[in-house]
């Protein structure tokens, strides 16, 4: 009896937690419909003083944005920022309800402008079928008076059907052109004779017959596994197998060294790769490539490599990375070797010098990816992103205190300077890489250590870590949209959830450098902005 009762008041208590839990979330929710349904209120209040007009409602939705002609091939167009996912062209400025962003035909190669709003915009009509080939545009007779009157600034003169550039002038002929929207280049297929036996078997998986050997790659996500190319990584392939000079502009993590190992597995002759970091690139050969595939690849830092002694070789592949980089002029002359073909690699097409055309006119046809698609299809991360926006250098150092000390996630540490990131190393005693680090030891270092500091310079590029969990901007290049850009992309390449992408600008730098932020509204995502 005593027990029955004991059981019965227990019940009965618990039921009553119940209701009053349910009492106080019925509460709760009244309390935040109130408060919408009083912000509806004000809002209605705000338009009726604004005089306004129900009946345009359609209109606006219909046509949520406005383009204006900017000249020379270029527009502009504004969209309230109330529809998040409409990105198109280049974010140049944003204000509390609008996006702004430049469209020019470097818009359309990477895949910016949706068709249904293409038509929109009046570009030049592209001349089909007009080619530039060692200082001589081919025109047929059809283009011939329009190539000679719309560049002849560039151009010496005539002969038959075809025109002769002048000298010194056929780089700025091909970016002309470009920016006209017409692509000057003749596609070069890669010929059977220049491949090796080659077949995809019926799982996908790319085999190499090489010395009565069936070979093949391993993926670098598991070396247990062969490597199978996804659905665009296919057709990435097939791209370049089309083409032979192309560019992969994807964003980063999403994979453009698959289809670029499996061209260099399928092609004879000598590979040649130009990049920032030699190690990264020496890890993926080392980890997908059987070695009778990786021994006729040679890897070079864009820095350290002796151009005079490469022109002396017959190249059959050339491997750009980090194409982004290559119309600056220390990297340029990689560019004039002799290669039968060329794959340009970049997860950010963009140049603070305004030189985006040089980067195609390298990369001729161009291979691009929706960023939104590869988010809702899981295929690279999207990190959550804040901006701490500090009132001193003193409350910037407090947070990031705080911020380290409160989570043992793996994490980077950017800065810009030197004595900075020595100073915090020797603070919570961890590993600082920099340019001084040796290059064998930079990866490893970042790949091994739970808290590292790192110079942007080094490790905002060419790496990736898949277990990195966190990132914090700590110092930055001044306004380089570009570096803003490639350090939230290491957040791509990782393989963890819940991906923390953190800035802390103190308010001067939010203020004088905050147009590099526009990067991270432009990889569709939406920082939360915390003042500090």
């Amino acid at each position: 009896m005593s027990l029955n009762y004991e059981r019965r008041k227990e019940t009965e208590e618990k039921a009553q937690e119940g209701l009053q839990a349910l009492k106080d979330y019925h509460f709760q929710l009244a309390k935040e419909i109130e408060q919408y349904q009083q912000k509806i209120n004000e809002f209605k209040e705000r338009l009726v003083v604004a005089g306004f007009d129900e009946d345009e409602i359609p209109n606006y939705f219909e046509k949520p944005y406005s383009t204006h002609f900017m000249g020379n091939n270029v527009y502009e167009i504004s969209i309230a920022k109330m529809f998040k996912d409409f990105q198109v062209g280049y974010l140049i400025r944003q204000d509390i309800s609008h996006f702004y962003y430049r469209i020019d035909t470097s818009s359309i190669y990477l895949g910016y402008v949706p068709e249904e709003i293409l038509d929109k915009f009046k570009f030049k009509k592209p001349l089909e079928g007009v080619h530039v080939i060692d200082g001589v545009v081919y025109t047929g007779e059809q283009f011939l008076q329009e190539v000679w009157e719309r560049y002849k600034d560039h151009l010496q003169a005539r002969k038959g059907d075809k025109i002769v550039i002048k000298r010194g002038h056929e780089k700025k002929l091909i970016i002309a052109m470009l920016k006209d929207g017409t692509l000057p280049f003749q596609p070069k297929s890669v010929i059977s004779e220049d491949l090796r036996d080659y077949y995809f078997d019926e799982e996908g998986h790319l085999v190499i017959k090489k010395d009565n050997q069936h070979l093949m790659l391993t993926d670098l996500k598991d070396s247990t596994k062969p490597l199978i190319l996804r659905d665009y990584q296919r057709e990435g392939l097939e791209f370049f197998l089309k083409y032979g000079v192309i560019g992969y502009f994807w964003r980063m993590g999403c994979g453009k060294s698959y289809p670029t190992l499996a061209a260099m597995a399928m092609l004879k002759g000598k590979k040649v790769i130009m990049c920032k970091s030699k190690e990264q690139w020496r890890e993926y050969i080392r980890n997908a490539l059987p070695g009778k595939l990786a021994n006729d690849i040679e890897v070079y830092s864009y820095h350290a490599a002796n151009i005079k002694k490469l022109r002396d070789k017959k190249i059959s592949l050339m491997i750009f990375d980090e194409s982004h980089r290559l119309p600056a002029t220390t990297y340029i002359p990689a560019a004039t070797l002799n290669y039968d073909y060329a794959i340009s690699l970049t997860g950010s097409p963009y140049r603070e010098d305004g030189n985006i055309f040089a980067i195609f006119m390298l990369a001729h046809y161009v291979h691009t990816l929706d960023t939104r698609l590869m988010y809702e299809r899981n295929l690279i991360k999207k990190p959550s992103a804040i901006l701490y926006i500090a009132r001193n250098i003193h409350v910037k150092k407090a947070k990031l205190d705080q911020l380290l000390k409160t989570s043992d996630k793996k994490t980077i540490v950017y800065v810009h300077y030197l004595r900075t990131g020595r100073a915090l190393a020797k603070e919570y005693g961890v590993p600082f890489v920099s340019g001084e680090t040796p290059e064998k030891e930079r990866l490893h270092i970042i790949k091994d250590s739970q808290l590292v500091i790192a110079t942007g310079g080094v490790a905002s590029e060419s790496i990736s870590i898949s277990k990195l969990e966190r990132i914090i901007e700590y110092e930055f290049f001044f306004g380089s949209r570009r570096e803003e850009s490639q350090t939230l992309g290491r957040g791509h390449h990782s393989e963890e959830e819940d991906i923390e992408y953190i800035v802390i600008p103190t308010v001067g730098e939010y203020t004088e450098y905050g147009k590099r932020f526009d990067a991270i509204y432009e990889a569709g995502i939406k920082p939360e902005v915390i003042y500090c």
